[in-house]
């Protein structure tokens, strides 16, 4: 079937760049001839069955779209109006008059590969082309070129336009182009809002109205980021809406990665982004989401939904990050690349559809209402709930297990720096080889997806190492139990007040539930698993252009853009210019030794209450006291290295994937998070006693502060104040 043009969620591998680009702008308001687009699936039949549809579709052309001037038939090709290439001119536009044109005009324009658009057809009185910067130096600055009539030669460079404006005037001071100038500047605007860059667009106008034909980034060796802010200078506008950072990304995110956007987190239909000093943050657009899910009072075939996007990426990413690519030529690679990324980015669409985390809320609130009417009358029903998800199986809690295993078998050495030699120099030894276990099974683990520069695991075991060492030099905290009560002690306590329909379903509500939680951790191992088999190819491509001196290190990779890499595969650049590359390096330095806002509209100044005490929510049951050790990256693991004995540790959030480092701590504080967040969930895994939503904690609390925790009531007492806070 032909997808409209005003559909949300077309993706790029089945309808092309072209198509859409047109689709955000349409869904954007701006006015674009309606139309409908032929995507690959469409053409995945015999040509018999094609045919067929094709004249189908021909007999409702005029009633689908009615036009007075016939219909434009336009390639909408996967590598055409990208971000590195237009590819203008490479591909085909036909105009038919009559509807009985049309197959043989698809036919032409396909060329047995590319997707076909099909629109209302403009008669034009101008068509012109406008850039929203210099195209040679990249400097903001708006460029109109006019022509009557049709703009095809124009834009085939095959004539010179009547009119144009440069440098801030027009070669013809008519009002008319004035006008037209006033018109186009707010959707200019709104264009490079929208494609996050620099916009190269074409444009017609019919009896004084405006239509938007096409619009791409802007493809030159320049590359700016002129809608990258600073924090100094944000726009009041950002301040007057909730504007978060993007999935606890505490890691500034590099050129590369925000030009080739590997997980498409940057064209997600869900929110708007803007960059700020590097920092991806997003607003949740305003009735855009999930719709409830079809069958809301049974989970199963979500939870079955889950396993079988498990079944399907899982082998892949395996696959990918054990291929063998040392024999792969560069141009090889960079395609690999481009299918890696395509696949990720086809992971983190079903990821993000969020069908069963609707599922999720709706079967909790099942559970709560049930719960909270045999807890008894004083109970915290909330805390109760966290009580009854405790102790899931989740891979962070294997990760811990077995690298609490690594730490008490490294007890039984008397030398561990021997053993450390070991590993590094692969003797075989018992320990040794327990490590190197630990390595193949979680050596993926990438801090963050977007964090393709940083090391994975496999790459640095030295930190892992490092982690080894300070626990071993770190007293082993004796825990409280758990509770009074273990989960299962729990829910036989709540379901024993139960009538027997109630409390099988109590009983079916609560496994659902756990294995959502289960899935609300582990989903995020595969994200890693993507990124980190990007990382490695990448890593590939730029060892070979190392070797054949066009960059200095690998590292220098992922301050390319990507067609700069792509130019030095292919022979047409030679090297890049490194006074541009060390700019970005320091650039991307600066915005990295930044502890970045979480939310980027400013809170309430908060004090510390009389008593000394901040308030929170409990999320894992306990009470303990200790010094404060605030993690203000995450994603840093070094900084996990340095843990204190007998640490609270106090973190704006806490990433699914390091985590499992906190072995030996007190407690947790964060600022971000519910019961269900990855902070919340290990902390009830371990045993540990856990707060959240401490409003500026990290700024209320200060390294080396004695407090007290008690995940009983959500409170963190301060005891005695670091008088040289570090």
């Amino acid at each position: 079937m032909e997808l409209s043009l005003k559909s949300l969620g077309l993706k790029v591998a089945e309808v092309g760049n072209k198509a859409l680009n047109l689709s955000k702008l349409i869904n954007e308001q701006f006015s674009v001839p309606d139309g409908v687009v032929l995507s690959q699936t469409y053409f995945a039949c015999s040509e018999a069955e094609l045919q067929q549809k094709l004249n189908r579709l021909s007999e409702r052309l005029e009633r689908m779209l009615p036009s007075a001037d016939g219909w434009a038939v336009r390639s909408t090709a996967i590598d055409e109006d990208g971000g590195t290439k237009s590819m203008a001119g490479q591909y085909k536009t036909v105009i038919i008059q009559h509807s009985s044109q049309l197959p043989a005009a698809v036919a032409e324009v396909h060329e047995g590969s590319i997707p076909v658009i099909i629109q209302t057809f403009i008669e034009p009185d101008y068509s012109g082309v406008l850039f929203s910067c210099n195209p040679l130096t990249g400097e903001s600055e708006i460029i109109i070129e006019l022509v009557e009539g049709r703009g095809e030669a124009l834009v085939g460079g095959d004539a010179n336009p009547m009119v144009h404006y440069r440098e801030g005037k027009w070669s013809d001071s008519s009002p008319l182009f004035e006008q037209l100038l006033l018109r186009m500047e707010p959707w200019i605007m709104k264009a490079k809002e929208l494609m996050q860059q620099q916009v190269d667009m074409e444009f017609c106008i019919k009896n004084k109205s405006l239509y938007w034909l096409q619009v791409r980034p802007v493809t030159t060796g320049v590359h700016t980021d002129s809608w990258d802010y600073d924090f100094a200078h944000i726009p009041d506008s950002f301040l007057e809406e909730d504007w978060f950072l993007l999935d606890q990304c505490t890691e500034p995110v590099t050129p590369l990665v925000k030009k080739l956007d590997p997980g498409n987190y940057f064209q997600m239909p869900y929110w708007d982004i803007r960059f700020v000093q590097h920092y991806p943050y997003i607003s949740m657009k305003k009735n855009v989401g999930a719709a409830a899910p079809s069958q809301p009072d049974d989970g199963t075939s979500m939870l079955l939904t889950w396993q079988a996007l498990r079944n399907r990426y899982e082998p892949i990413f395996d696959q990918q990050l054990n291929e063998n690519i040392t024999q792969a030529s560069l141009e090889d690679l960079w395609e690999k690349t481009a299918v890696r990324v395509e696949i990720n980015r086809s992971y983190v669409r079903e990821y993000l559809n969020r069908d069963w985390f609707m599922a999720r809320r709706i079967i909790g609130k099942e559970l709560e209402q049930l719960v909270s009417r045999y807890a008894g009358e004083n109970a915290d029903v909330p805390l109760l709930l966290s009580s009854l998800i405790g102790e899931v199986n989740t891979i962070t809690y294997q990760k811990t297990l077995q690298l609490n295993q690594l730490v008490n078998s490294a007890r039984k050495y008397p030398d561990f720096g021997e053993l450390c030699n070991k590993v590094s120099s692969s003797e075989p030894h018992p320990w040794a080889d327990q490590f190197a276990a630990f390595i193949s099974q979680y050596g993926y683990e990438l801090p963050h997806p977007l964090g393709l520069h940083l090391k994975t695991l496999a790459e640095s075991p030295e930190t892992l190492l490092s982690r080894i060492t300070a626990e071993l030099h770190t007293r082993k905290v004796s825990r409280e139990e758990k509770g009074p009560e273990s989960w299962e002690e729990a829910a036989a306590r709540i379901g024993q007040r139960m009538e027997h329909d109630e409390k099988t379903e109590f009983h079916r509500l609560l496994t659902e539930y756990r294995a959502y939680v289960i899935r609300t951790e582990d989903d995020d191992y595969l994200l890693q698993k993507g990124a980190s088999s990007i990382r490695r190819i990448l890593l590939e491509i730029a060892q070979r252009l190392v070797d054949c001196g066009k960059i200095e290190s690998r590292e220098s990779i992922f301050f390319l853009y990507p067609d700069e890499i792509y130019e030095l595969i292919s022979g047409s650049r030679q090297s890049v210019e490194e006074t541009e590359l060390l700019q970005r390096e320091k650039s991307f330095a600066a915005a990295a030794a930044i502890n970045p806002p979480l939310l980027l509209k400013p809170g309430n100044a908060r004090k510390v209450s009389e008593d000394q005490k901040l308030q929170g929510v409990a999320v894992a049951q306990g009470c303990r006291s200790g010094k404060v050790f605030k993690l203000m990256n995450p994603l840093d693991r070094e900084s996990y290295n340095q843990i204190p004995e007998n640490a609270v540790i106090v973190a704006p959030i806490l990433t699914p994937n390091l985590t499992y480092a906190i072995l030996a701590c007190a407690a947790i504080v964060t600022e971000v998070g519910g019961f269900l967040s990855h902070g919340a969930i290990f902390a009830r895994e371990m045993g540990i006693p856990a707060i959240v939503q401490v409003e500026a904690a990290t700024s209320l609390l200060q390294n080396g502060d004695e407090v007290q925790v008690d995940a009983k009531r959500g409170v963190i007492e301060i005891l005695k104040r670091n008088s040289n806070p570090s």
